[in-house]
């Protein structure tokens, strides 16, 4: 069994790794969103990331 110090520090634990993907979730889903937004409006910038993207997936194969 474990003790009580033991239990409260697993889910303390828990709960930051919660909180730590949650933020990191966010922030991902805040930048791709900006991105897809930005390239959207932009000719210049749909054309600058699928430079991107295609020597990207040019340089892995």
């Amino acid at each position: 069994m474990q003790s009580t110090l033991e239990k409260h520090k697993n889910d303390s634990t828990d709960r930051r790794n919660k909180v730590d993907f949650k933020a990191t979730m966010r922030s991902a889903f805040a930048k791709s969103t900006a991105i897809w937004n930005k390239v959207g409006r932009s000719v210049q910038t749909a054309e600058a990331v699928r430079n991107v993207a295609e020597s990207a997936l040019a340089s892995q194969m």
